[in-house]
């Protein structure tokens, strides 16, 4: 796959997401005109962003060159 176009794709769902949140924020009068497509997206989004930090966390601890301490650090 090439980087670049990559990039731009993900530039461009973020940007959406970013307009979902804007339409939540600064809603009209009637909640019906907020854009359910970039709603959805940003859910998407999100979904796919907590995978993709759970299947690192998940290679991170498999590696056995993280440390995990459950003590408080002082």
């Amino acid at each position: 796959m090439n980087p670049v176009i990559d990039a731009l794709d993900r530039l461009d769902h973020i940007a959406t997401c970013q307009e979902a949140v804007t339409d939540l924020l600064i809603p009209e009068t009637d909640l019906h005109v907020v854009n359910r497509d970039r709603l959805a997206g940003l859910l998407a989004f999100l979904d796919a962003e907590r995978q993709l930090a759970r299947e690192q966390l998940t290679v991170a601890l498999a590696s056995g060159q993280v440390v995990v301490s459950l003590r408080p650090v002082k």
